[in-house]
């Protein structure tokens, strides 16, 4: 790889570009996974409480049991949403893993063969 990638073949352009969504996407990855667990720990804690109240009595204690209930529900919404997300981008991640070796052989054979492919030569 060359000085700020000004000297890089298409090959070396194309990973550079590749590992860099590879890096993304695993940190966004990462972020669901730290906003699910919390929202998880929320749900316990919600939990909790829908168990002291539930034996609560009165109009009052009915809609505060209501109100946390439907938190409840929408932090469980939220959590099958990010692990559905999160399974998606571990799909792309591996495909871009797929398309980086690919990208990998081709630089290999630049090296081996002291040849510059071209991006129309190129297929990932």
């Amino acid at each position: 790889m060359s000085f700020l990638g000004i000297w890089d073949t298409p090959v070396e352009k194309l990973l550079n570009k590749y590992r860099g969504l590879e890096d993304d996407v695993k940190d966004v990855i990462e972020y669901l996974q730290e906003e699910m667990d919390e929202a998880k720990s929320e749900i316990q804690r919600i939990h909790n409480k829908l168990l002291t109240y539930s034996s609560a009595t009165g109009e009052l204690a009915k809609i505060y049991y209501e109100k946390i209930e439907d938190h409840k529900t929408r932090l469980n919404n939220m959590c099958s949403e990010c692990e559905n997300t999160i399974d998606t981008l571990k799909a792309k991640k591996k495909v871009i893993a797929t398309k980086i070796e690919k990208l990998e052989y081709y630089r290999k054979k630049e090296e081996e063969e002291d040849k510059e492919y071209k991006f129309s030569e190129i297929s990932v």
